[in-house]
């Protein structure tokens, strides 16, 4: 169900210049949009929906691209079967279990760069949030929360993305639109839900499956933290990912068969990284004890100083 905005536009700034014709939903999501730059707009929600029709998409797609802030804090995407346009604010908690993640993924296959899969392995980069289109029109666009991918490809291997409860709801719908709207060239999505709502805390791994007749998306989800908070000790469980699942099965077959090294991590591990981003983030929240006053001033600056402030 759409997110009602109403209860925000009397706190939102004016939306940005738009055509004057455009509708009151673009109207509803340029607020939104001023809102989050000004620090005016506030809200639990970090996955907010909209339904679109195909001249709005091309409106909003078009502003965003040419809004540096759009590009620099937000994430957003279309889903063509619901007509429904995302916008995606990762939460700092998301930010930082993230940040762990792929540190560690990155790490692990550093190692790998030393064994027989160095060939392969050396062209595998992390590359962060950049934008997925899909090459089947039926599928849709999306800005993912991280990957990892060849450099002899054209999309991602290894798509991540962490959720809320919102969000979580929608994790079906991206994994078929990154693997089925790639034709199978993106191998892997990995998700992660928690939020600050609830204690437990998911995995889970999405891969393309045979069925008979076509191909479908099936995926294995893991517990990480229990509902009562305590951690997931099991030493098998964990996220694993297999080298050829940074590449597509055609660009694995240019390395011949020495590719079979993988990466794991397990859910103790994830634990961890979890309980570290929301202590950072109680810290972060929590006014700090009063301090003494600290005695500051700035250096006056010299004329050549003021001079160059001058030069265009």
């Amino acid at each position: 169900m759409m997110p009602s905005m109403n209860s925000h536009n009397s706190q939102l700034p004016t939306p940005p210049p738009t055509n004057e014709n455009s509708s009151s939903t673009l109207q509803r999501i340029f607020s939104l949009i001023e809102g989050y730059k000004s620090g005016r707009y506030t809200s639990d929600q970090s996955w907010l929906a909209f339904t679109v029709n195909a001249e709005e998409r091309a409106e909003l797609e078009q502003w965003i691209s040419e809004d540096g802030y759009c590009q620099d804090k937000l994430h957003w995407g279309y889903f063509p079967p619901y007509r429904r346009f995302v916008i995606w604010k990762p939460t700092p908690a998301h930010t930082m279990f993230l940040a762990r993640l792929f540190d560690e993924i990155s790490w692990q296959l550093r190692t790998l760069a030393e064994g027989p899969a160095a060939d392969f392995v050396k062209h595998v980069r992390f590359q962060g949030s950049s934008a997925y289109t899909p090459i089947d029109p039926d599928y849709g666009r999306h800005d993912p929360d991280g990957s990892f991918g060849h450099e002899e490809q054209w999309c991602p291997g290894v798509v991540v993305e962490a959720a809320d409860l919102e969000k979580g709801k929608m994790l079906r719908r991206l994994a078929e639109d990154y693997i089925l709207g790639s034709d199978l060239e993106v191998r892997i999505m990995v998700g992660f839900q928690f939020s600050q709502q609830k204690k437990d805390a998911t995995l889970s791994i999405w891969r393309p499956q045979w069925r008979g007749d076509a191909w479908y998306v099936g995926s294995k989800v893991t517990t990480i933290r229990h509902a009562d908070g305590k951690p997931n000790e099991e030493p098998e469980a964990g996220l694993l990912l297999h080298l050829r699942d940074f590449a597509s099965e055609e660009v694995c077959k240019e390395f011949g068969g020495e590719i079979d090294g993988t990466i794991f991590i397990p859910c103790k591990s994830l634990y961890d990284y979890l309980v570290e981003a929301e202590e950072m983030m109680r810290i972060r929240l929590t006014p700090g004890s009063p301090q003494p006053a600290l005695r500051k001033r700035r250096r006056s600056p010299t004329p050549k100083e003021e001079l160059d402030t001058d030069i265009e």
